[in-house]
């Protein structure tokens, strides 16, 4: 999908006053290789910045086609305002959440929620996704509680594509159908 940034739109767009229904879920933003919109290269910026100061590293680094992780980014209409990202993949009938964040400024406006809600849609629609998996930091987990997650304390994941597991982080899962026999 091309992206464009509407002049007259972008500066009205204030952050502070930016609603759910203003805002669009960008999916499998290609990360690599040179970008003919300078929005979204702004984006991959912010994206870049914003998974630095929560997860300590930068997320598009685990972005590739060996790997499959995905990224999806929320962003206003003009894409003028970057919003939160998820990175995730679908795996063997799950849907494996590695990342989401939100900037700061937009918490607890229910964008971290659109976020996951937008990812659950969307695999309940490829209809061989039975279930979705994540590992929290313990500050996020009564936030996926809040959307029908499980903790898990006791289980321990095995990192996987190089992915390393911060200490203290906790299994949780939704299932979202049976899976056939």
């Amino acid at each position: 999908e091309p992206l464009s940034s509407s002049a007259s739109s972008a500066g009205s767009a204030a952050a502070p006053a930016l609603r759910k229904d203003g805002v669009v879920l960008l999916r499998n933003v290609v990360v690599h290789g040179p970008y003919a919109d300078k929005a979204l290269t702004g984006l991959l910026a912010q994206t870049r910045e914003l998974s630095e100061k929560v997860f300590d590293e930068d997320c598009l680094q685990e972005i590739t086609k060996k790997s499959g992780w995905k990224l999806s980014l929320l962003v206003s209409k003009d894409y003028g305002v970057f919003c939160g990202f998820i990175v995730a993949k679908v795996v063997k009938g799950a849907l494996s959440i590695a990342k989401v964040a939100v900037p700061e400024h937009f918490r607890g406006r229910g964008f971290g929620r659109l976020i996951m809600d937008e990812m659950i849609k969307s695999a309940k629609k490829q209809g061989d996704v039975f279930e979705v998996c994540l590992s929290s930091l313990p500050t996020a987990v009564t936030f996926y509680q809040r959307l029908g997650f499980k903790a898990h304390k006791h289980v321990k994941v095995a990192p996987e594509d190089g992915v390393e597991l911060v200490e203290g982080q906790v299994f949780m899962d939704k299932r979202l159908q049976k899976r056939r026999r």
